[in-house]
């Protein structure tokens, strides 16, 4: 099994279709964003450039996965940032996710936040409960019915924290 030599970077300009196909592919997926159309590509840079930080997970040129970084509160909360990551559906199970995750602990507290919050992984989102378990983030709650999937039906919404 070929070992994967990646590398972890911050977003340029060149990576925005990659980018965007990788937001599609989960966006379809229906198990972990909460939007429910595609991104279209016209609109992506403007997208991610709301955000406070994309990161990339390189192969050379293929980005295997990223995630995006903003605050996750104001005011009083301000110290609370938000992440959601996307991989590659070719590249999951090969550890990406992971050097993802650990990265964004280490760049969430670089930027000042104290406290990383995901606001609701999806209770069948098997691979994302088990990562995060296994990195002993605090399952912080639970929101009955907090997510629609694709077939109109609900399922819960797991809210986790990471203190920094």
């Amino acid at each position: 099994k070929k070992e994967i030599i990646m590398i972890i970077r911050p977003y340029e300009d060149k990576d925005i279709e990659q980018i965007t196909k990788i937001w599609n592919e989960i966006v379809e997926s229906a198990i972990a964003f909460p939007e429910e159309e595609p991104l279209k590509l016209e609109n992506a840079r403007e997208f991610f450039a709301k955000e406070l930080a994309v990161i990339c997970a390189c192969e050379g040129d293929k980005i295997l996965g990223f995630y995006v970084l903003h605050p996750n509160g104001y005011g009083r909360r301000s110290h609370i940032c938000n992440t959601s990551y996307g991989v590659r559906a070719d590249a999951r199970g090969k550890g990406v996710g992971r050097k993802l995750v650990l990265d964004s602990f280490k760049r969430c507290k670089e930027y000042g936040f104290k406290i990383l919050q995901y606001n609701g992984v999806v209770s069948i989102n098997e691979n994302a409960l088990k990562l995060y378990r296994s990195l002993n983030m605090t399952e912080a709650g639970r929101i009955e019915n907090g997510y629609r999937l694709k077939d109109g039906s609900y399922c819960d919404g797991i809210i986790f924290t990471k203190q920094l």
